[in-house]
This record gives C-alpha cells, structure tokens and sequence, in this order.
C-alpha cells in the first residue's frame, strides 16, 4: 500500500524463509530508503489476526486511507480492513453474514469506489497452509459447486459491501 503523505510503502503479510509467517506491517521509507516496522505486531483493534490472513490478497481504496485484506482461514473467507493513516496501522474485522465464497487462495482482489465493493474473482479452491495446500471442507457456496475447472480454479466474482459486510455473488461462471 502507498501511503504517500507519510513517504511511504506499507508492506502486509507474507510467507517467511522456513515456512513462517510474517505477523507484522513492515514500512519502507521512501525518502531514506530503509525498512523498518510500521509499530510493533500488527494492531488488530479486537480482531484475531489469523496466520493464514498473510497470505491473503491486498486491495486499496484509491478513494480513502484504507486498504482491505481479503484472506481464507479457518475454512472460510474473511475480510480485514486496514486504516493506514497513522503511525500504527489499525486492522479490524469486518464479519460477513449470510451467502459467502468458497474458501480459496491466490485469488485476485480489487476495489471498486464506483460500486463501493470489494471485488474478488477465481483465485484455487481450498485454504493455503504452511508449506501446502489443503482442500476445503465445504465449499457450499453455487460457484463452487458448479463454476470451478477439472483443476480447483474457480471462475466465480464477487462482490463485498464493506459498509454493511455482506457479500453477493456477480458473476457464478466469468470468463465463459
């Protein structure tokens, strides 16, 4: 994430040499050109922060000073927002009720602020661990029992309203 009135890039998240995860925001100084932690451990505001979440996907509010980190753990998908304008970033929770996606990994995340919803498409059906790669349990959700490849690629879209932290289904078969 650019946060350009600090001078800086924030970096969230990850996978370790060695299989670990990164639990911290790392921040680059653009000006001095060096790394350092945006605080301490990543300040969660309440929110359990899950190991899995830093293998989520990151997407920026062009419009705001936040960014959203969409991530699968505990066999589901799970949406953080992250407020950048301070000197510790804040990350919170935003639980989702009702229909969801299928769990899933490396799937591509935008914003929209035409629409004012998180966008997410595709992305490989099940939850990502450390070191491999485990199927979900129950994928319940219309796209995955129907929209996903011979290969656990889904094709599905979907959208999520950040103002009332719910999901909709887009597009079941995109692409096709």
């Amino acid at each position: 994430v650019a946060d350009l009135p600090r001078r800086r890039l924030l970096v969230l998240g990850g996978e370790l040499p060695g299989g670990g995860y990164l639990d911290r925001i790392l921040a680059f100084d653009l000006v001095g050109k060096t790394w350092s932690t945006a605080g301490a451990a990543i300040k969660t505001g309440g929110a359990v922060l899950p190991r899995e979440a830093s293998l989520g996907e990151l997407a920026l509010d062009p419009s705001d000073t936040r960014a959203f980190l969409v991530a699968t753990a505990g066999n589901r998908v799970r949406v953080f927002e992250v407020t950048y304008d301070r000197a510790v970033p804040l990350i919170r929770e935003l639980t989702a009720a009702g229909v969801a996606p299928a769990p899933r990994f490396r799937a591509s995340v935008a914003y929209s602020s035409r629409i004012g919803k998180l966008v997410l498409f595709g992305g490989a059906a099940g939850v990502q661990k450390v070191g491999e790669v485990v199927s979900a349990v129950a994928a319940t959700s219309p796209a995955a029992m129907a929209g996903g490849t011979p290969y656990g690629f889904l094709g599905d879209v979907w959208g999520f309203a950040p103002t009332t932290a719910t999901w909709a289904l887009l597009r079941e078969h995109a692409g096709r």
